[in-house]
């Protein structure tokens, strides 16, 4: 038996054939094609069983990066807002709310939180986000503006001092985007809530209550009657857009009348030149003329001086041929007479003479010396000046360009205290019962005077530029009958630590119930602040955050709605204007910081 076997092919060719081995290599060609199909399915199941798993680690990662994009958005709402934004309520307005406490804090506090400093502590939970979302499915699909949001949100937070701006459109942005994307918030206890919300008023809420101009007057068309009491009374003289009229405020009341048209409808100056008793009525200096505020014509000119007194009992000074003339009514009739200075001399009558409560009160030459004269309304006859003292050791009097008085005063219950104004000292003199005391001379003869019990105090800000704010400085200066003391607070020890609400424009000063205040316009976005409080401690006196300037609408905007300011102060409370691009607003300050919308 040989090993091959010829086999005849179709072209006579023999082709060797191993015989003896063939039903081996056969079987092991069946055998390979059965592994074959073997190994083709093994491969074939183990593709679908590697695809499966592959899927299932996909869908894996896809759960996990939803989870994450659930706790990052609930991590960012507790820490930015701490509670979600509602219809009302929108993400930027808490966020403005919050951010308005947040700059408050002193810089060293707020960067020294051990949870870190808020917002910029929230930023990682919008990377977070940013991550989480373009790890998953719903960064692809509905959360793709979401993501583009988060990724905006994120890089503000990286911007120096990203605390201070305003980041209302990419708050607003994400909030809004995230709604729509349907993520359902999970509690996050072990986020570090925000800062307290601030509850600091708005125009808003300020047109709600009432106005007192419908549109828009600067605060240097109002002039006030000076000398405190019991109520702040003062006119809205803007000649240009026809808004003329006088306002009073008491500490449970407002009210805010026209002029009568016979007043309103002319071009002249409007002014309270005068003093007023607490149940009086005060007069309108119209010009040089003088009327009641219902519109009747006293004098058509010459008056330079008024007192309104209780009971209808009240006096004008008018300019004379040789001396003024004092003119004393008693009901609708009255009588005139000479001021009755003898020997005594007025340099500038209309400057140096007043009517101050009840009183004639003069800044009067003897011949010799500068002397303060005085003579009361209810005395009976003609009027007889009389010094009540020398000005010991004054300078020269100032005949500068200035018409400002050079005599005024304040009055609260029987206590009166006149100021006479020479050169750039003072020279105060108290009024209790019939007695007048000699005066006393008080350096720098500038600021405001309040009557405090049996004090007089003087409220000031000196130095005060818009380039070297830090460089000016609160100054109150407190008298008694022998003896004055002053106080002064740099503003840079004011903002100590805070610089950033460091006031913008000039603060405004004064006081109630013997307390200093203050006023300000905090840095770029720190809203309108007061401090109330003993001088002393003003420093450490927490602020009251009474508006909020840059929210209006319900949302916030890119320019102030203050345009400026005024204080005018009583004895028990204070005025504050607010003039806004809609019209004055005004809030009634308290001696313990209150600050509340005034009713009209």
């Amino acid at each position: 038996m040989g090993l091959f076997k010829g086999r005849d092919t179709e072209g006579g060719a023999k082709t060797q054939i191993y015989m003896g081995g063939s039903s081996t290599i056969m079987g092991f060609a069946r055998q390979a094609t059965r592994r074959g199909r073997v190994v083709a399915v093994s491969v074939g199941v183990g593709t679908v069983i590697v695809g499966v798993t592959a899927l299932g680690i996909v869908k894996y990662l896809e759960a996990d990066a939803a989870t994450r994009v659930v706790v990052s958005y609930s991590s960012l709402t507790h820490c930015l807002l701490g509670e979600p934004p509602t219809e009302n309520v929108p993400a930027s307005v808490r966020f403005r709310s919050i951010q308005l406490t947040s700059l408050t804090q002193n810089e060293i506090v707020r960067t020294s939180d051990p949870a870190g400093a808020w917002p910029e502590r929230c930023g990682k939970f919008v990377h977070g986000l940013s991550e989480a979302l373009a790890a998953s499915s719903i960064g692809d699909k509905k959360g793709k503006s979401l993501l583009e949001a988060s990724k905006v949100l994120a890089q503000t937070f990286e911007q120096k001092e990203s605390f201070w701006h305003d980041l209302s459109g990419p708050i607003d942005r994400v909030f809004s985007e995230a709604l729509l994307a349907g993520i359902v918030l999970k509690p996050t206890p072990e986020v570090p809530a925000p800062p307290a919300t601030s509850t600091a008023m708005t125009l808003d809420v300020l047109s709600k209550i009432g106005a007192f101009t419908d549109r828009a007057v600067a605060v240097s068309d109002v002039h006030e009657e000076r000398g405190g009491g019991s109520a702040v009374r003062f006119v809205i003289d803007d000649r240009h857009g026809n808004v003329r009229r006088f306002c009073s405020v008491t500490a449970s009341a407002a009210s805010c009348d026209s002029l009568p048209a016979e007043i309103a409808a002319g071009k002249a100056e409007i002014r309270l030149l005068g003093s007023t008793d607490d149940a009086g009525k005060p007069f309108l200096f119209v010009g040089d003329g003088v009327f009641t505020t219902s519109g009747k014509n006293l004098v058509p000119h010459g008056a330079f001086a008024s007192y309104a007194g209780a009971s209808g009992r009240n006096a004008l000074l008018l300019e004379g041929a040789r001396e003024p003339v004092l003119r004393r009514y008693t009901g609708e009739q009255h009588e005139e007479s000479p001021l009755g200075l003898g020997s005594l001399k007025l340099r500038d009558v209309q400057r140096d003479a007043r009517l101050l409560w009840g009183d004639v009160v003069a800044l009067a030459s003897d011949g010799k010396e500068l002397v303060l004269a005085t003579s009361s309304l209810g005395a009976s006859g003609a009027p007889r000046l009389l010094s009540i003292g020398v000005l010991s050791k004054a300078s020269s009097l100032d005949n500068g360009p200035s018409r400002e008085p050079r005599v005024d005063g304040c009055h609260v219950g029987d206590l009166t205290v006149v100021r006479a104004h020479v050169g750039r000292d003072a020279f105060l003199s108290w009024k209790t019962g019939r007695t007048w005391s000699a005066p006393l001379k008080a350096p720098v003869a500038e600021g405001l005077l309040h009557c405090q019990q049996n004090m007089a105090l003087t409220t000031r800000l000196e130095n005060w530029t818009p380039t070297a704010q830090l460089s000016a400085k609160l100054m109150m200066r407190r008298c008694s009958m022998t003896a004055c003391t002053t106080q002064e607070l740099g503003l840079a020890s004011l903002f100590a630590g805070e610089v950033n609400l460091a006031s913008s424009t000039e603060p405004v000063v004064g006081a109630i119930d013997g307390k200093f205040v203050v006023v300000w316009n905090a840095g770029q976005r720190g809203g309108l602040r007061l401090r109330v409080g003993e001088f002393a401690s003003l420093q450490k006196t927490p602020d009251v955050i009474v508006y909020d300037d840059w929210m209006k609408d319900g949302r916030a905007i890119e320019s102030s709605t203050l345009l400026d300011l005024k204080l005018m102060s009583a004895e028990k409370f204070a005025v504050l204007l607010l003039a806004t691009p809609d019209g004055l607003r005004a809030l009634r300050i308290g001696s313990d910081g209150s600050a509340t919308p005034l009713l009209l």
